[in-house]
């Protein structure tokens, strides 16, 4: 859970950066990847308005094995509890 610091709408694949606090209030940032622009948008996302920078949200994701800070982003949960699928489930190779 953090507050989005960047968004990148780029093909193949967005990624989203979301600056998360530990309990001291360090911030870390976190990259996140998810499917590609074409696929959100027929899932309902709108570029310029599902996620914005300074959003506050929570990302279900698998952690990267070689990289700390990176994780592939299955679901983002927005601060009024609101739901959308940002990559695939695991297991399935993206289908």
């Amino acid at each position: 859970s953090g507050t989005v610091a960047k968004i990148e709408w780029t093909n193949p694949h967005i990624h989203f950066y979301v600056d998360v606090k530990n309990q001291r209030g360090v911030a870390t940032q976190w990259k996140f990847e998810g499917y590609p622009p074409n696929m959100l948008v027929r899932q309902g996302w709108k570029r310029e308005e599902t996620l914005k920078i300074g959003d506050a949200i929570s990302v279900f994701a698998w952690q990267a094995r070689t990289e700390p800070n990176l994780a592939h982003a299955r679901t983002v949960t927005f601060a009024d509890g609101r739901k959308m699928t940002a990559g695939p489930p695991a297991g399935t190779g993206g289908q």
